[in-house]
């Protein structure tokens, strides 16, 4: 009887429980249900916002790289119009101010000691030369008549060919030519020809090569006479002569040639100023008439002091030669004369 009675106890109680576990089962699913839901949604928020982030991020990438390059692009834009305006105002400067001075003062230069010499002869142009000579020419430059004027030490003689020695000059065609048969390379270039014909010995032949094309040009004897001049300083002559026989088809050849020989001879201002000297003593030039030839001589040395005078402020360092200093030297170039620098 107790066992049967135990038995309905449990049936009771199965009976009861059975609509309760049910309801509980029920309840725990929907609970897992929203719990996958929350968490689905979760997942869609952190999905969005490691999104949002991102492209925050690489929005803000782009746009400070992109600032950067403006900024970059905006100043080497400015880097390089400032380079290009100082450029520009330094050639508007240069080709307005300093090679307009430069001119100037060379031409007025030339002028004025040219006007202010006297172009009369003997002791007057004389005086006035060695006033120029002192003053602006590296060394004493002496006109003479007499190709064996024993004060040379070496005849530079400036040609085209041997054709042209005449008038004086005849006796220098001998020694020219037998150098010529032994070595054709003199045709071209300047030499050595050791000669009796002269009281040095030394005679530099410098030929200026032809004369007659349609491209030459006066300008073959300054050069012609750089190469002479350059080849008797090499032989250890300190007195050379330069002789140009008279006629061909160049009248000033032996202005020209002049000048050459005298570029040749400039000291720069830099190399004046600590003691150096010039490769030569005194250098003569010959001429056939020798009052039309010191004529000539004085107007070529006028027109050097105002080549040297150029050289000076054009040719010098720019430190040296700063706008200060060139006021300073042109003052000292016009002071005593006649010319007022304001």
């Amino acid at each position: 009887m107790v066992f049967e009675h135990r038995a309905e106890s449990r049936d009771r109680e199965t009976a009861v429980s059975g609509p309760q576990t049910t309801e509980l089962q029920f309840t725990h699913n929907i609970i897992k249900k929203q719990q996958r839901k929350l968490f689905v949604v979760v997942v869609v928020v952190v999905v969005v916002v490691v999104v949002v982030v991102v492209v925050v991020v690489v929005v803000v990438v782009v746009v400070v790289v992109s600032v950067v390059v403006v900024v970059v692009i905006v100043v080497v834009v400015v880097v390089v119009v400032v380079v290009v305006v100082v450029v520009v105002v330094a050639v508007v400067v240069v080709v307005t101010v300093v090679v307009p001075v430069v001119v100037v003062v060379t031409v007025v230069v030339a002028l004025n000691f040219y006007h202010s010499s006297s172009v009369s002869l003997a002791i007057g142009l004389e005086a006035k030369m060695m006033v120029v000579e002192r003053q602006w020419l590296p060394v004493d430059v002496i006109a003479t008549d007499a190709v064996k004027d024993g004060r040379f030490d070496a005849v530079v003689l400036v040609t085209d060919t041997t054709g042209s020695l005449r008038d004086g000059l005849s006796f220098l065609k001998a020694p020219v030519e037998a150098y010529t048969k032994v070595d054709s390379s003199a045709v071209s270039k300047a030499v050595l020809i050791l000669s009796g014909v002269v009281p040095s010995g030394r005679l530099i032949w410098s030929p200026t090569g032809p004369l007659y094309r349609d491209y030459d040009d006066v300008r073959r004897f300054a050069d012609a006479a750089k190469a002479g001049l350059t080849r008797s300083t090499q032989a250890g002559s300190k007195k050379p002569l330069l002789v140009i026989p008279s006629g061909g088809p160049f009248q000033t050849a032996t202005m020209v040639a002049t000048l050459g020989a005298l570029d040749f001879l400039y000291v720069p201002l830099e190399l004046r100023e600590v003691g150096e000297k010039p490769k030569v003593e005194m250098m003569g030039v010959w001429y056939l008439d020798l009052d039309t030839g010191m004529a000539e001589l004085n107007q070529t040395l006028h027109v050097e002091t105002g080549r040297i005078v150029a050289r000076d402020i054009a040719g010098t360092d720019p430190e040296r030669m700063a706008p200060p200093q060139v006021e300073t030297y042109v003052r000292e170039v016009f002071r005593d004369t006649e010319v007022e620098v304001r």
